[in-house]
């Protein structure tokens, strides 16, 4: 399964995005995107304790 791409800040074309705000960050979500059962989860993850990376689950298949 592919993996989604995540990018830090304001996608170039907002209307083609669902926007939320989760604990004070705004998210924007491709429209059509489903969630599974749990909803979506986006975390932070931490790398060699130098490099932060944003992590999706829970898009349906």
């Amino acid at each position: 399964m592919q993996q989604p791409l995540v990018v830090e800040g304001k996608p170039a074309d907002p209307s083609q995005f669902d926007a939320y705000e989760a604990d004070g960050i705004q998210v924007y979500v491709r429209k059509g995107i489903v969630a599974g059962q749990d909803g979506l989860h986006i975390g932070l993850m931490k790398l060699l304790f130098l490099v932060e990376m944003l992590t999706v689950e829970g898009i349906a298949a």
